[in-house]
């Protein structure tokens, strides 16, 4: 493997508690009442299609933008402050860097919080990029986004290999010919 595209949250960082509750307490913040449903229809949705589904499922006057910024300033506070390293992951990715691989951060939050998550928690160092959905306007459901993370790495396919804890961005990963892994501490060759 000479290359690796990893995922942030639920893959480097335990931020998803924190996800799961997100769009349930953005709710809340709005004086409505949540629905049953809510924390299963936005689990599989990146966070503008989140932002749609809140948006229609709760009439909101806000549009899709102002949503996705207000969702993400409520969860400013987790990569700023919070969420720790999963348990094995600072290990896996100190062998990576060792063994010569280059590694992209590629997420579905902003390249800012992404960064200051990794810096808080001391693995900014590893990683040759850190790449957005949100900046690039590509979902990690899209092999297109994976071909951008790829060139941007300057590695190919048959000898990349993505981690991610979201099956959708793992379908995304092997429409791309990606070998597509769910966890960082799986493997690491």
């Amino acid at each position: 493997m000479k290359g690796a595209i990893i995922d942030l949250d639920g893959t480097i960082i335990d931020s998803m508690p924190y996800w799961d509750r997100l769009g349930i307490d953005y709710i809340i913040s709005k004086g409505l009442v949540p629905k049953a449903d809510l924390k299963e229809k936005l689990a599989p949705l990146e966070i503008k299609a989140g932002a749609i589904v809140i948006k229609e499922d709760y009439g909101l006057a806000e549009d899709v933008p102002t949503i996705c910024q207000e969702l993400l300033a409520g969860i400013e506070s987790v990569y700023r402050e919070k969420a720790p390293l999963l348990p094995g992951v600072m290990e896996a990715l100190q062998q990576m860097h060792a063994d010569g691989v280059k590694m992209a951060l590629f997420t579905a939050t902003t390249t800012e919080l992404a960064t200051a998550a990794l810096k808080r928690t001391g693995v900014f160092g590893f990683f040759d990029c850190v790449i957005s959905t949100i900046e690039i306007g590509m979902e990690k459901s899209l092999p297109e986004a994976y071909y951008l993370v790829l060139e941007r790495l300057g590695t190919i396919p048959s000898e990349t290999t993505v981690y991610d804890d979201r099956e959708y961005a793992l379908e995304g990963a092997r429409k791309a010919n990606l070998k597509a892994l769910p966890s960082l501490i799986l493997s690491t060759d």
